[in-house]
């Protein structure tokens, strides 16, 4: 993927001329203008020139520093993650870089533009941390995602796009796909909108066991697909282990942890952080874009429980379809990824097999699962219940469970954090961290 780069100094414009239509993004006009002398904040103003939205980094450099200066996102807002075309204004301050109270003498601003179109995936070497990003599969000769590679030593993620999604279930979906009790009535995802404000990525499939021992031994020869069943503490680490409690310690994560070494591992950006996905982005991305469907691959409430039944038995492997075809076998360990069709997003297995961690706290370790919370904008979950909690969400819902209206996306589970409680996940990578 080519990639065209523009640098400026400080206070002075770059003339740009008349630029025709490009297939790779360019940047121009740069401006950079320090706010002295009422305080050392920096604007930054550039023209994005792209067909499609971009991802664009910046970075600096001035008289004295030994090493460029690297706006991550959490320095420049959320502009930098799916850009759009045309005129963008940042605003830098030096202090969250730890420069503040000086004047930045000969500073030079680069801009870098990537498109978004061309990073529809993000694909991580487990063995090296190498990584590398692609507009589409493989060909099919070559098998495509599904081609054993993918499902050991490298580990894909596609990417879900910003926006205002459609959460939750209607009391007719819920009542349609309840078979042992149709009438019954669950008012604990209630259909409501929730908005995402940045992109990002999220496994096409659950961690496998072969991914997990690539990370975690440097293992090239596990040819086991199944999801690896994960307890939450080994997964990132508790409040009750080692301190870390989402949302309180945000993306923190215990170093001796599954994901503590995979980031250690891991040679990504600065600003990309490798998590569980909250309860709300591993739905958005879960449905497909799907509205108020009752299957992550299509199906209404007016449709028959046959025709919601065929409809999953292509995406996942549920009671729903075993009442349907009794000859599905459900192993202890679930099935080996991949085997059926994905949704509309390309994210296979998300109904079915083994339920999946989320990073959300559960306030009740009793009863009936409480409803998400009423947050609207990025939700990242409840506090933890005063005390400490040592029990999560978990999304989906397992193989053999008898319930069959929790094939729906919406779906959620209270499960424990320690080696008691073990199940399957799928790893996100948040390119604007979640904070409190």
């Amino acid at each position: 993927m080519k990639r065209r780069k523009k640098a400026i100094t400080l206070a002075a414009v770059f003339a740009a001329g008349v630029w025709a239509a490009f297939a790779d993004p360019v940047i121009s006009d740069i401006t950079v203008k320090q706010r002295w002398p009422w305080n050392g904040r920096v604007d930054i103003d550039y023209t994005l020139v792209a067909e499609t939205n971009c991802d664009v980094t910046l970075t600096a450099t001035y008289s004295g520093s030994i090493e460029p200066i690297v706006f991550t996102n959490g320095v420049i807002a959320k502009t930098q993650v799916g850009v759009k075309p045309g005129r963008n204004h940042v605003v830098w301050n030096p202090a969250d870089s730890g420069l503040g109270g000086k004047t930045l003498a000969n500073f030079t601003v680069t801009a870098e533009a990537a498109s978004v179109a061309d990073r529809a995936y993000l694909v991580l070497d487990l063995i090296d941390g190498s990584y590398e990003f692609a507009s589409a599969p493989p060909s099919v000769e070559d098998g495509g995602w599904t081609n054993a590679i993918y499902k050991s030593t490298k580990m894909v993620f596609r990417r879900i796009p910003a926006g205002t999604y459609k959460l939750g279930n209607s009391s007719d979906a819920v009542k349609l796909v309840h078979l042992s009790n149709p009438g019954r009535y669950s008012p604990k995802c209630p259909l409501r909108d929730v908005t995402i404000t940045s992109d990002f990525y999220i496994g096409i499939f659950k961690v496998t066991a072969a991914q997990r021992d690539a990370v975690v031994n440097d293992s090239t020869s596990s040819t086991t697909f199944t999801g690896y069943r994960f307890y939450y503490d080994e997964m990132r680490g508790t409040s009750q282990s080692n301190g870390i409690d989402w949302p309180s310690t945000g993306h923190e994560v215990y170093s001796a942890s599954f994901l503590g070494k995979m980031r250690a591992k891991m040679k990504l950006d600065p600003s990309c952080t490798i998590d569980l996905p909250t309860d709300a982005m591993w739905e958005a991305a879960a449905r497909g874009g799907i509205a108020d469907g009752v299957t992550a691959n299509g199906g209404t409430a007016s449709d028959s429980l046959e025709t919601i039944s065929n409809l999953v038995n292509r995406i996942g492997w549920t009671a729903i379809s075993k009442a349907f075809d009794p000859s599905i076998s459900y192993p202890g360990n679930g099935q080996p990824v991949g085997l059926l069709e994905p949704n509309s997003f390309g994210l296979y297995d998300v109904c079915g097999d083994l339920s999946e961690l989320v990073m959300d706290v559960s306030t009740t370790t009793s009863g009936d699962v409480e409803a998400p919370t009423d947050e609207t904008v990025d939700p990242i979950g409840a506090e933890s219940i005063e005390g400490g909690t040592s029990y999560r969400i978990a999304k989906c819902c397992g193989y053999g469970s008898g319930m069959g209206w929790n094939v729906l996306p919406a779906f959620r589970s209270r499960v424990g954090t320690t080696s008691a409680a073990k199940n399957s996940a799928r790893l996100c990578i948040y390119l604007n961290p979640l904070k409190k």
